[in-house]
């Protein structure tokens, strides 16, 4: 799936000398975040880690989570780094950009043919042009948000963790 139903991409994660960013841990981190973002549900089998959200939840419009319905992540080590693949769907977005613009056309539709100072034509792409802009806005924001939102996270996540001291040579 991708546009309009979906976002996906990939992070990274570098590797240190401490044995901490591994693929459980960044997993683990990945959970807490979610939680953090007050994600209706997390679930994790293994590497892969999905949940859901969605608009009607009761958090501020600017949580991360409010374009996506639900989401997968997966953790893969890469060697030197640790790859975080996601894809987050997309649809509550659609539906409720499309749900407001169709309301709000009809009424000033009917406004507008009432008067009859626009061609019809013109009123739709009018439309069209709102519609994308208020989809699609909201969708490159969600696009360019949650990438930097994740790898933030998880570089925040594995600075403050707590190190495991190698044991003292005897």
């Amino acid at each position: 799936m991708a546009f309009p139903l979906s976002i996906t991409g990939s992070v990274t994660v570098p590797k240190d000398d401490t044995d901490f960013v591994t693929v459980p841990n960044l997993a683990q981190g990945i959970e807490k975040l979610l939680s953090e973002a007050k994600a209706t549900s997390v679930a994790r089998d293994g590497n892969s880690i999905t949940f859901t959200a969605g608009f009607f939840r009761f958090v501020i419009n600017w949580n991360i989570l409010v374009p996506f319905g639900s989401g997968k992540l997966e953790v893969e080590d890469e060697g030197h780094r640790i790859r975080v693949r996601y894809a987050a769907r997309t649809v509550p977005l659609l539906v409720f950009t499309s749900s407001v613009f169709c309301a709000i056309a009809i009424w000033m539709s009917l406004a507008e043919l009432r008067a009859g100072t626009f061609p019809a034509w013109a009123l739709l792409w009018v439309f069209g042009v709102f519609w994308v802009w208020l989809f699609g806005m909201n969708y490159v924001i969600a696009m360019i948000r949650f990438p930097f939102w994740l790898k933030r996270g998880l570089l925040r996540y594995v600075s403050v963790a707590p190190r495991q001291t190698p044991p003292a040579a005897l």
